[in-house]
């Protein structure tokens, strides 16, 4: 059996159907949606019928089929029952997926997937068999190389990215990342991209490190984490420079320079100098 699957369309349907009555019209989008499952006409096998578009007798399915015969809906061959649009459209499918599968084995013969480690042999029986046998040696190598280039995949780095956090957490007394769930993985991914790739994000971590208003010396003693940093408008703000230290005071605040009233920055400064006078 080869079931094409073909697009639906409302308005034609009801406008077909518009003067079926409900019996009629349930034994033809029955038989509609058989022809498509067989890809193709039916054989008219009125008792076999009769059980699949659920009429109560044999006679009551062949006086619906009788009226779409005789109204054109559904044409009667030596083949069996079959509807033009129908036709046109399992053609019209069928054609396009051949199509791709030919466009598809075509890039594969023209060009092999240098990724292909031999793990997806079976993905092209025509191209991989040959190859494996002609070259193992060559092939196998290529594979290795691949498998250990200095470039990480996108995983890898989600991972790497996430462990230098974690490093510059421990440091500067960030909650450490523990569960990297697919929603903080998303927002990461799309912050690294943000800021144009692992280096520029591994770069952005260390200048978020270094600023004090992020790291407690705020006047409260908050410290960013690291959800707090994959927001956008948090993200953007750091990559501005809304936090680096001011240059007079080496304080900082949400919108750069110094981090609101004077109290704060007062009390924020008398903090960073207490600790650095404890690490002297």
């Amino acid at each position: 059996m080869s079931i094409v699957h073909v697009a639906f369309y409302p308005s034609d349907w009801l406008a077909g159907t518009r003067g079926l009555s409900a019996e009629e019209t349930g034994v033809y989008i029955t038989l509609i949606c058989r022809m498509y499952e067989m890809a193709g006409p039916i054989e008219r096998d009125d008792n076999r019928l009769a059980r699949l578009c659920g009429c109560k007798t044999k006679n009551a399915f062949i006086k619906c089929l009788d009226y779409l015969i005789s109204d054109g809906k559904i044409i009667e061959t030596e083949d069996g029952l079959f509807n033009e649009r129908a036709q046109k459209e399992i053609k019209n499918t069928t054609e396009k997926s051949d199509k791709a599968k030919a466009a598809a084995q075509s890039r594969w013969d023209r060009k092999p997937n240098k990724n292909n480690d031999g793990r997806y042999a079976d993905a092209s029986p025509k191209h991989m068999p040959e190859r494996c046998q002609s070259e193992p040696e060559p092939y196998k190598k290529e594979s290795t190389n691949v498998l250990l280039s200095d470039q990480p995949s996108e995983p890898d780095q989600i991972e790497e990215a996430i462990k230098h956090f974690n490093a510059k957490a421990a440091e500067v007394g960030w909650p450490a990342v523990q569960k990297p769930n697919p929603q903080r993985r998303s927002a990461l991914k799309a912050r690294i991209k943000d800021v144009g790739g692992f280096e520029n994000w591994i770069a952005a971590i260390d200048r978020a490190s270094v600023a004090p208003w992020l790291i407690g010396a705020n006047g409260r003693g908050w410290k960013a984490n690291f959800d707090w940093l994959l927001k956008p408008a948090n993200f953007t703000k750091l990559m501005e420079g809304n936090y680096d230290p001011d240059s007079n005071t080496g304080q900082n605040g949400p919108n750069g320079g110094r981090s609101g009233p004077h109290n704060d920055m007062v009390a924020a400064f008398a903090q960073v100098a207490a600790e650095r006078s404890g690490r002297a």
